[in-house]
């Protein structure tokens, strides 16, 4: 999954669940945050990074795993960071923090 940044030292959050439980480790760069029920039983596991560079982010997941699974990767800029290009994003203008 891949989301694209547009300013300096967004947060990139990345989630994914699995159809049985496994252990699942967060990307490279990556801080796992929580994982639903705890390790080694998770089917929803949720990871976060802040970035320096824009462009586009991968949300990356290591798992033991061929069942299926579903992931997102979403970022998440302050409210009121000026894009490239100086537009604000559509967060910021509706107050979204």
């Amino acid at each position: 999954n891949t989301a694209a940044t547009t300013v300096n030292d967004e947060l990139v959050f990345g989630a994914v669940t699995e159809v049985n439980t496994i252990a699942m480790l967060a990307g490279v760069g990556y801080t796992l945050r929580s994982e639903v029920p705890a390790t080694p039983s998770s089917k929803l596991a949720i990871e976060d990074k802040i970035v320096s560079t824009t462009g586009a982010q991968n949300a990356d997941w290591t798992h033991l795993s061929s069942n299926g699974w579903a992931a997102t990767c979403t970022t998440y800029k302050i409210a009121g960071a000026a894009a490239a290009g100086g537009q604000q994003s559509s967060l910021a203008l509706l107050g979204v923090q």
